[in-house]
């Protein structure tokens, strides 16, 4: 009998440890069906699993590297494709190199992302236009961030919330409302629909003074087993919109407007889901932004959508609200919109600037935040530089309606990680303090003639790109100095006149 038992040992043994050990295939097969969900943590785990069975496997390798950086593990990223594009069989895969310079990019590591965009279009220029164009673009974006960072905007400051606001899982969209910051987060477990692995849902918070948030709207809003979020207060604060969004799969979701009115007591009443030319079925209708025009006297919604029309990606468009609550057809706002994304609208009436994010324009990694101004020539468009954007993605910008408290999600350095191990993930809301950059100009009238100075002259400032504003006036009678507080982002002409004199303006 013993003869017998000794084997017997050793076969069970040997299944036990299969069992405990999955076989190469198994694990890429749920690395493959990680990846087409779009999981891409799972399938970063899982491909990091078959490099212990082939450490060289280029494969392996490259689509580690592949679900790194989509999972915003982009230090973890770059060690992968540095190893793709050291291997023999590097031509296999000739993306590495550009992907390469976009994760050192997001890492703010401009310097060596312009050698391997430099790289990619050298080795592979013309193979593939697109990414031809792309790179020309990012290597002069690296060059423009190199300046932004050695010279950041003064006054200009941001605090991360902290935990009592934000958590591991993507926080943003802030909303301010007089003392109180509404939010949305993806902390929320999905009791209704539960799958593996878990997905979370998107809900609304508030948070008064800075105090930890607590979520609110489940009870009101209804809508079991789907995300609302990305909440906008009209300027009556009497009506709100929303998005309720669906899973696509673990990363995606579609989405849908809502309006509701806003009561007394802040309570949210009776959503009404927008019409089908707004909400289109084959399409993501989000991040709505409800502002009123001063010039057309009317409520318009502004919003971020992949419908068909667009320029490319996610594009701004907008609807007019009239007084009896229709909606017009809406507009691709086709000034501001590139062939890449464009996001997170948002309209500051005080000073008719719009506010957004996009990934078309010479910037410092990712999304970044950028102003725009309509003015007699066009739209004047602005990067709002360094330190209110990073090389990471930056946006979700918004201003309060006292002008001065300003907020911003962001998935920065220094954001709460969702994956520790790879530093990876997610958005944090930040508060963001912009002192604002005003000069003097100081100006003296003068007899041309004579050089005698001219007391009673009066002279008016004219913002050049605003010709319908009215003009600052001073008139000076007992002197010829004049001083103007004026903004450093704007354009003026100075006129001077004086009674019975002729001046030069």
């Amino acid at each position: 009998m013993k003869r017998n038992i000794i084997p017997f040992i050793i076969l069970f043994i040997v299944a036990s440890l299969s069992a405990q050990n999955p076989s190469l295939k198994s694990v890429l097969s749920t690395a493959e069906k990680s990846m087409a969900a779009k999981n891409y943590y799972d399938a970063l785990d899982k491909y990091q699993e078959a490099l212990k069975f082939n450490a060289e496997q280029i494969d392996y390798l490259y689509k580690a590297a592949e679900a790194s950086r989509l999972h915003g593990a982009y230090k973890i990223s770059s060690q992968y494709y540095d190893l793709v594009l050291k291997h023999s069989e590097n031509g296999k895969y000739p993306l590495a190199g550009f992907w390469l310079g976009q994760v050192k990019q997001f890492q703010g590591d401009y310097e060596n992302a312009q050698l391997a965009y430099t790289s990619y279009k050298t080795e592979h220029s013309g193979e593939d236009p697109y990414y031809t164009a792309l790179a020309e673009k990012e290597i002069k974006a690296c060059e423009w961030a190199k300046q932004q960072v050695k010279n950041p905007v003064k006054g200009t400051t941001l605090t991360n919330m902290g935990e009592k606001i934000n958590s591991q899982f993507s926080d943003f969209a802030p909303t301010p409302f007089m003392d109180e910051l509404y939010y949305s987060s993806l902390r929320f477990e999905n009791k209704v629909n539960v799958s593996l692995p878990k997905r979370n849902l998107g809900g609304l918070l508030r948070s008064k003074k800075g105090e930890e948030g607590f979520r609110f709207g489940e009870e009101q809003l209804k809508f079991p087993g789907k995300t609302v979020a990305n909440s906008s207060l009209n300027y009556k604060n009497n009506k709100v919109c929303f998005t309720v969004c669906e899973d696509i799969n673990y990363h995606d979701k579609r989405c849908d407007l809502y309006m509701a009115t806003v009561d007394k007591s802040g309570l949210w009443l009776d959503p009404i889901k927008l019409p089908e030319f707004i909400n289109i079925a084959t399409s993501t209708q989000t991040q709505p932004n409800l502002t009123y025009n001063p010039d057309l006297k009317k409520e318009i919604l502004y919003y971020a959508s992949n419908r068909e029309g667009g320029k490319g990606g996610f594009d701004i468009w907008f609807s007019i609200i009239d007084d009896a609550g229709n909606y017009s057809e809406p507009v691709n706002l086709t000034e501001i919109n590139t062939a890449q994304d464009d996001v997170t609208p948002f309209y500051f009436a005080s000073t008719k600037t719009f506010y957004y994010s996009s990934k078309g324009h010479l910037g410092l990694g990712g999304l970044d935040v950028y102003s725009a101004k309509a003015t007699v020539d066009g739209w004047t468009i602005k990067n709002m530089g360094a330190p209110l954007n990073s090389s990471f993605d930056d946006l979700y910008f918004i201003k309060a309606q006292n002008g001065t408290d300003n907020y911003l999600a962001s998935n920065r350095t220094g954001s709460i990680f969702l994956d520790d191990a790879n530093e990876a993930c997610c958005l944090d809301v930040y508060k963001v303090s912009i002192l604002p950059c005003e000069i003097k100009l100081i100006s003296m009238v003068f007899d041309a003639a004579t050089l005698d100075s001219l007391k009673g002259a009066t002279l008016k400032l004219y913002d050049v790109k605003e010709p319908n504003s009215n003009p600052v006036i001073i008139t000076k009678d007992t002197s010829n100095l004049f001083d103007f507080p004026i903004s450093c982002e704007k354009e003026y002409r100075i006129e001077a006149s004086k009674p019975d004199i002729r001046l030069n303006q």
